[in-house]
């Protein structure tokens, strides 16, 4: 046991240690392009690229001046980019590509000791910068630009963001600058400066596709939709196939929708057909809007646009199927349900419509049915126990009925129908007292519901008490003066 615990303790030591010479090489990137930049510059660095793609017979690639991996190993291997460099430089840059390298790897580092020499090897270097003269600050715009790259990229958005100002301070229209400066900003959580931040690399690159996706995001966290949807939809014309803009203008839009802001929703869905007709993702926010704010009519060529593209998506029809039944097309509303419910079996929306259209073509016993499958997927959902409840009280199965009235009522106490339905149930069982009880409460919620005074009017009279029939009965005659049974 002893033996175990000095080696868990020795190997906790050498992970500290390779965490110090992670950050201890950090600082190395700004240093090593201090070193080329004041020989040559990028001239100097594309001049050693094509010669290694010579070597190679293939491209290297896109490589950038800000990368000191790159450029250690341009120093260690290329003979005519290391020659104005001292022996020792040459052989630290080796030795630095070799840290880099293991420094990927941790169990690789803790076996061959990269930690250790990461010290000596970046001391190394700096010391050579200081011999030739070089400042061990980057004190022009480029250095700065690069080392706000390297820290953001490294995720020390801080010293990114510090970085990037100082570029800035040197040239207040540096895109570049500005880009990192958002960023850096976005990724601390500043969204307010992000958002300024992103307008200004907009207005000195008005067609960069990242500016108007940082916009974005930053409208989105700061729940901005709408402005957010405009700016996606022009990253995406920028860059049709970015991925991350589709997903924040879908997000965007979903999100107005959850909020509530249908018109606002239903703009942006006719933009998104516009910019794509033959995108169903459009169609089906345009249907969805349409549905929320009642304009069924509108909604239902818009289901079956979404349909069309898309027969096989579910809450296409279930849609349908909404627009259908809020139009008393009850018979097609039901044909459209169970095509949902064909696609998607758990689709809760879908059974919801079927019951409610199956309840209005009076088949309570497929509507009992339907209701208790839409029970099952949602057990707290008062409309799916009302469609019970009447369809049982429809079927005379009073008993049954009351159970789910009163089920009804523990999920919405304060609905009318939840109570009359309780109401009518007890008094075909000729539980008056519970009736007169149950429509009292029915009254105080809706004093002037007709249905409710009629109700405790038949209660009172089943119980004897006739001197309260004749005063209750005064007051339904005024609530509803055509009912000859007052």
């Amino acid at each position: 046991m002893q033996h175990y615990d000095c080696f868990m303790s020795w190997e906790m030591e050498e992970k500290q240690r390779t965490l110090v010479a992670q950050e201890r090489l950090k600082e190395i990137g700004p240093y090593v392009q201090s070193l080329l930049i004041a020989r040559d510059g990028d001239d100097w660095l594309q001049a050693a690229i094509r010669r290694q793609e010579l070597r190679q017979n293939k491209p290297v690639g896109r490589v950038s001046i800000q990368d000191p991996r790159y450029l250690a190993g341009l120093i260690a291997h290329d003979p005519v980019a290391g020659a104005p460099f001292s022996h020792t430089a040459c052989s630290s840059a080796r030795q630095l590509t070799s840290i880099f390298t293991d420094l990927a790897h941790p169990h690789r580092a803790w076996t061959r000791g990269s930690d250790r020499r990461a010290e000596t090897i970046v001391d190394d270097l700096l010391a050579v910068a200081a011999q030739r003269g070089i400042p061990l600050e980057p004190s022009g715009l480029q250095s700065w630009l690069s080392k706000a790259q390297s820290l953001a990229e490294d995720g020390s958005h801080e010293e990114a963001l510090a970085a990037a100002d100082r570029a800035i301070a040197l040239d207040r229209d540096d895109f570049a600058a500005w880009s990192w400066k958002t960023r850096s900003l976005a990724e601390l959580g500043r969204y307010e400066e992000a958002l300024v931040a992103s307008e200004r690399c907009i207005v000195l690159d008005p067609d960069d596709s990242a500016a108007w996706w940082w916009k974005t995001y930053s409208l989105v966290e700061l729940g901005r939709y709408q402005d957010a949807l405009a700016a996606a939809e022009r990253c995406i014309a920028l860059d049709p196939d970015d991925s991350a803009a589709w997903w924040w203008r879908t997000d965007s839009l979903g999100s107005l929708v959850d909020r509530g802001c249908y018109e606002e929703a239903l703009a942006a869905a006719e933009r998104w057909i516009a910019f794509d007709p033959n995108d169903f993702e459009g169609w089906s926010w345009k249907t969805r809007s349409l549905g929320e704010l009642g304009r069924y009519e509108e909604a239902l060529p818009a289901a079956a646009r979404w349909i069309a593209m898309e027969p096989d998506h579910s809450a296409a029809w279930a849609y349908k199927t909404q627009s259908l039944a809020e139009l008393g097309r009850y018979q097609d509303a039901l044909a459209a349900s169970e095509r949902s419910i064909a696609l998607q079996p758990d689709n809760f929306a879908a059974w919801s419509w079927k019951t409610r259209s199956l309840a209005e073509l009076g088949r309570y016993e497929e509507a009992l049915a339907a209701s208790e499958r839409w029970i099952a997927l949602e057990p707290d959902h008062s409309a799916a126990w009302a469609y019970k409840t009447q369809s049982l009280g429809e079927l005379g199965r009073y008993d049954a009925a009351l159970g789910a009235a009163e089920r009804w009522i523990a999920l919405d106490p304060d609905d009318c129908d939840a109570w009359a339905c309780k109401t009518g149930s007890l008094a075909e069982l000729g539980r008056y007292e519970e009736a007169l009880a149950a429509a009292e409460r029915w009254m105080a919620l809706d004093p002037d519901d007709s249905a409710a005074w009629a109700w405790k009017t038949h209660a009172l009279g089943e119980l004897g008490r006739y001197e309260e029939v004749r005063a209750m009965a005064a007051r339904y005659i005024v609530l509803d003066p055509d009912d000859s049974a007052a």
